[in-house]
């Protein structure tokens, strides 16, 4: 007679959606993050002040070296990440780089730590094939910066002595970028895209000291570090984490699709032809490119919006499971309550 009440207990359904086995719950986890994503569902995010600062501060310098040709200045970018922190700044670091190569604006690049020289040279080498930028003349990538601060020292009056030369063994005196980029005085901005407390040292040492304008990209979870210096505007706005990925993608796509046209296939298809791929040197990236390269580039351009597609979906399922989890409990408290009630003759 035991046996029947507690069989017919287990299989009341609110018993039932209380006791789903985690196999299930994690395979479910899976599948909304995982369809979303492959099915290259984007999601559209609203813009915060945050990253329009950002953005338009990028602007700006563009619109002074439309003014001053002979006075440009340039964006000196602290590639301030690994490998553990890629899906959420490789979406900020591929934006920013799209937006400073569409507007035309030399950009210096370093890293401070072994480990992001890698991940820095394929990055900008990959997004500088995308707009025929030339190494050495557009952009240039000057290898590790260690220790990080003793750099930002001394770009307050030439970088150049304490590299000697770049990541890939050029003298930097034979550079022409750097002839005018290499202090503080010619750089628009520094913008650190960083998985990392670096960040806050840009803003003792290039900010505080030298009054260099900062920008910062960062994971969602370092963010709330960095929001009281960015609403202080001591940061020259943020870029906080995939949501704000989104939107700096969203901005500088549609900056694309204005200056080039809303179909990206063949621009990329036909950017590179067989008279100017010599003015190309390959050690930076081939001057072609594939069908296989070009659906890559067109997936890259829209890879914190597919991100946020998938982490939209795990949020409304954890929802889910909680709204599920709490009905159970409530009617199981409320079964248990009846049947003390009938016990006791109530």
């Amino acid at each position: 007679m035991a046996e029947n009440k507690e069989q017919k207990q287990k299989d009341k359904w609110y018993v039932q959606i209380m006791s789903i086995k985690k196999p299930y719950v994690y395979l479910g986890m899976f599948l909304v993050v995982i369809i979303p994503f492959l099915a290259n569902l984007k999601i559209k995010t609203y813009e915060t002040d945050l990253v329009k600062e950002v953005y338009q501060k990028v602007e700006k310098i563009h619109e002074y070296n439309l003014n001053h040709p002979d006075k440009k200045k340039g964006v000196l970018i602290g590639f301030d990440y690994g490998p553990s922190t890629t899906p959420e700044c490789d979406p900020i670091a591929y934006s920013v780089f799209r937006h400073l190569f569409l507007r035309d604006i030399p950009i210096v690049v370093w890293a401070p730590y072994g480990p992001y020289l890698e991940l820095a040279d394929s990055r900008l080498n990959r997004i500088a094939k995308e707009y025929k930028a030339n190494y050495g003349k557009d952009y240039v990538f000057m290898g590790l910066a260690y220790p990080a601060t003793a750099y930002m020292v001394s770009t307050s009056s030439d970088l150049r002595p304490v590299f000697n030369t770049d990541y890939y063994g050029n003298d930097v005196y034979d550079l022409k970028i750097l002839d005018r980029f290499n202090n503080y005085d010619n750089f628009g901005l520094v913008i650190t895209i960083s998985g990392t407390a670096m960040p806050e040292y840009w803003l003792r040492y290039a900010n505080s000291l030298y009054n260099q304008e900062v920008s910062v990209g960062t994971t969602a979870v370092n963010a709330a570090k960095f929001y009281p210096y960015a609403n202080s505007g001591q940061f020259t706005g943020m870029i906080a984490g995939l949501k704000g990925a989104a939107e700096y993608e969203q901005k500088v796509t549609r900056l694309e699709k204005e200056l080039i046209g809303k179909d990206i296939k063949p621009y990329l298809r036909n950017l590179y032809t067989e008279k100017n791929r010599s003015k190309f040197n390959k050690e930076y990236f081939n001057p072609k490119f594939n069908e296989g390269e070009i659906r890559t580039a067109m997936l890259r351009r829209h890879q914190a919006g597919r991100g946020m597609s998938s982490q939209f979906g795990a949020h409304i399922y954890v929802i889910i499971l909680i709204i599920i989890g709490n009905i159970g409990y409530f009617f199981k408290r409320k079964a248990e309550k009846d049947r003390t009630k009938r016990r006791r003759g109530v």
